[in-house]
């Protein structure tokens, strides 16, 4: 459960009030739905995945189970289905609320989610998705995550797989579980436990490798060739075309294995990736069979974005940008001048702070000269401001100013990402000097020779799932290539 201090909470209204003027914007309505429902009421729409995780309640005056929210789609399609089932169509609906899942102490998920979402029920059309995963991406953008991406795969693609398979009902659950955690290994051994031969096993594998452009959707057709995969494909496909109306081309990734949370989609699915965060900062697709498990069914698809997440990747950005970080700091003893300064600045609408220390610039001086030279920073003088620097410089900048102290615990994302040789191996001394000193270190980065040079382990990442660690003294670049490309290690030699 999430407590925010004062910096947190500005940034969380400004990201809810950005997401909600996005909405009005393109004609969503905002719905309000109720905290607890009652659980013979909504569990058709929850599947029993959510019920399982499902926070519940006796009524104390009627004694029948109560469920705190777990999730808000459904309780959108049991309004479209009941209250609004005389509107016309489309419904263009939106909302914003906490969700409530049980999740294991140490699984790395939190049970308080606050959602942010827009669903358009009544068409059916690829025009619609396409509308949805457009809307879904602007509000992104208008939160500052300018380097977004949508990873999208399509349900009817995945069922057609598994029928391809042939696996009885127990067998296809496991199949699922490997897909998901994108296991290609265990895929391919419970194929050939179910009787396929071994170069079967391998076309079927190669739904994992189903990941990239437009290329995918024809590629698909070697691992699955039937009627229902290529509806499937063919729909997908037309989704795409129709997302590059909004300049979406360059952000779009097809992954056909991408099937996790799939519970009640029934077509297009998608996920919404961010610079910053190791996993989706939301999801949605198409749920065609979700109203209709309230009442009359009717076309819906839609999205719902992970505020906490989002703020994870909004705190990318430098302390000197940061919400509760100064505009200006006036370095000056606080005289009648220098008040009359921050004065000024303020009414100009900046965040102002006025130095009230007594010591002389001096001793800060000769510092920043120091790191200058030590990082190979070049600029005019220490007085330069950072702003009008490079982009590489600043870089150095921050990592002269971050490396140079005491550290108990140092997460370095990308430290060397642009730096020059001399800079990286400086960077690099650093680190482990810091090391040395009792200082533990988080390394994130994608530089291969870096990681094996620096890490005493490496943990490899895929989708926002741990897929392996390793020692960096045994890990080969071939390893871990593969690994990060979403494949599993080669058996070790013995």
């Amino acid at each position: 459960m999430a407590t925010l201090l004062p910096e947190a909470t500005a940034v969380r209204r400004r990201l809810e009030r950005a997401a909600f003027d996005v909405f009005r914007s393109w004609g969503y309505e905002e719905v309000i739905t109720p905290l607890f429902e009652y659980l013979d009421v909504i569990a058709p729409g929850l599947g029993p995945g959510l019920v399982d995780k499902a926070y519940t309640v006796a009524d104390r005056g009627t004694g029948r189970m109560m469920v705190l929210r777990p999730d808000v789609t459904p309780q959108v399609a049991r309004m479209a289905a009941t209250l609004l089932r005389d509107a016309p169509r489309p419904l263009r609906l939106c909302y914003g609320a906490n969700v409530f899942r049980y999740e294991d102490e140490h699984a790395g998920h939190e049970r308080e989610i606050v959602q942010l979402g827009a669903e358009l029920i009544g068409p059916s059309h690829p025009a619609a998705d396409a509308e949805i995963v457009a809307l879904a991406m602007e509000v992104l953008r208008q939160f500052g995550l300018d380097g977004a991406t949508v990873a999208m795969g399509h349900v009817g693609f995945f069922r057609a797989w598994l029928a391809e398979t042939g696996a009885s009902p127990d067998r296809a659950a496991w199949l699922e579980e490997a897909v998901a955690k994108k296991d290609r290994s265990r895929v391919t051994e419970l194929l050939t436990q179910d009787g396929r031969r071994p170069s079967e096993a391998v076309r079927l594998a190669g739904l994992l490798d189903l990941i990239g452009g437009d290329e995918v959707l024809d590629r698909a057709v070697a691992v699955v060739d039937t009627p229902p995969a290529r509806e499937a494909l063919g729909a997908l496909r037309e989704v795409v075309r129709q997302a590059r109306h909004y300049d979406l081309s360059k952000s779009i990734v097809l992954d056909l294995a991408e099937i996790r949370g799939r519970e009640y989609y029934s077509g297009l699915i998608f996920e919404l990736f961010a610079d910053g965060v190791g996993y989706e900062v939301g999801r949605g697709g198409r749920y065609d069979d979700l109203i209709g498990r309230f009442g009359p069914a009717g076309p819906s698809t839609g999205f719902a974005v992970h505020l906490e997440r989002v703020q994870q990747g909004l705190t990318r950005v430098s302390a000197e940008r940061r919400s509760g970080a100064a505009d200006v700091l006036v370095a000056a003893g606080p005289d009648r001048a220098a008040i009359r300064l921050a004065r000024e600045l303020r009414r100009r609408s900046l965040r102002v702070i006025v130095r009230t220390e007594s010591e002389s610039l001096t001793a800060s001086a000769e510092h920043a000269r120091a790191l200058m030279a030590s990082f190979d920073i070049r600029a005019q003088s220490e007085r330069t401001m950072v702003g009008r620097l490079s982009g590489g410089t600043q870089q150095k900048v921050i990592l002269a100013r971050e490396l140079s102290g005491a550290l108990r615990l140092l997460i370095a994302n990308q430290p060397t990402r642009g730096l020059d040789v001399g800079s990286v191996h400086e960077v690099h001394r650093r680190l482990l000097a810091l090391r040395d000193a009792g200082c533990a270190i988080l390394l994130v980065s994608t530089e291969l020779d870096e990681l094996r040079a620096l890490a005493d382990r490496i943990a490899v990442l895929y989708r926002g799932r741990l897929v392996a660690t390793l020692s960096a003294d045994d890990a080969t670049p071939e390893e871990l290539e593969l690994l990060m490309a979403g494949g599993s290690a080669p058996p070790r030699q013995q």
